[in-house]
């Protein structure tokens, strides 16, 4: 399953918890609750880097600047479809528009 879809949209228990609960997180937990979604982030990250392996003209500090760049703005994706109506159109789009800019960004450059 993509990470911005209408699958994972539709999916609010099973779905990724920094998408359905970050905003609780970070306005209403506590700092060791908030330390358990510093790890998921963390590990988010490191995935999302290591599924950018293959930029060797990056340098790690850019390839991980990239994952959280990609990351955030999937989980914001998600999180903004999620807040209008369900079946609006505008939730679609929103999917659409966020995984269509994520995957140009990661999309190998020219000389790059």
């Amino acid at each position: 399953m993509r990470y911005i879809s209408d699958e994972h949209l539709n999916q609010r228990g099973e779905s990724c918890p920094i998408a359905g609960l970050g905003s609780d997180a970070a306005l209403h937990q506590t700092e060791e609750v908030k330390a358990v979604f510093r790890e998921g982030i963390e590990a988010l990250i490191r995935t999302y880097e290591a599924a950018l392996s293959d930029r060797a003209t990056l340098s790690h500090e850019s390839r991980r600047a990239l994952a959280m760049n990609v990351l955030a703005k999937a989980v914001g994706a998600v999180v903004m479809a999620r807040a209008v109506p369900a079946g609006d159109p505008l939730s679609h789009e929103i999917l659409e528009t966020c995984l269509a800019g994520a995957l140009a960004d990661v999309a190998p450059r020219a000389g790059g």
